[in-house]
C-alpha cells in the first residue's frame, strides 16, 4: 500500500542521516544518491510521469527530494 510505502521511506530517510564521523561523509553522500535511485526504481519507474520528473524536471525532482530530507532531518517540524 501507498502509506506502507511512506513509511519505509522515512525510515531510510532516518537510516541515512544517522549521525556519523567526517570520514563518512562522503559514503553519506553516495548513500543520498543510491537512495535517490532507490526510490526513482521502486516508486517512480512504473508511473506514467516517471519521464516527466526523471528525465523533463530531473534538477527539480532531486531538489524536492533534497528538500524532504531536510524536512525530515529537522524532525518533520
Amino acid at each position: 500500500s501507498q502509506l506502507s510505502r511512506l513509511a519505509d521511506l522515512f525510515l531510510e530517510v532516518s537510516r541515512v542521516f544517522r549521525p556519523q564521523s567526517i570520514d563518512g561523509k562522503e559514503r553519506g553522500e553516495q548513500e543520498i544518491i543510491s537512495y535517490f535511485q532507490d526510490i526513482a526504481d521502486k516508486n517512480c519507474r512504473s508511473c506514467p510521469k516517471y519521464n516527466y520528473c526523471w528525465q523533463e524536471r530531473f534538477y527539480l525532482t532531486y531538489r524536492e527530494l533534497f528538500d524532504l530530507l531536510a524536512w525530515a532531518e529537522i524532525g518533520g517540524e
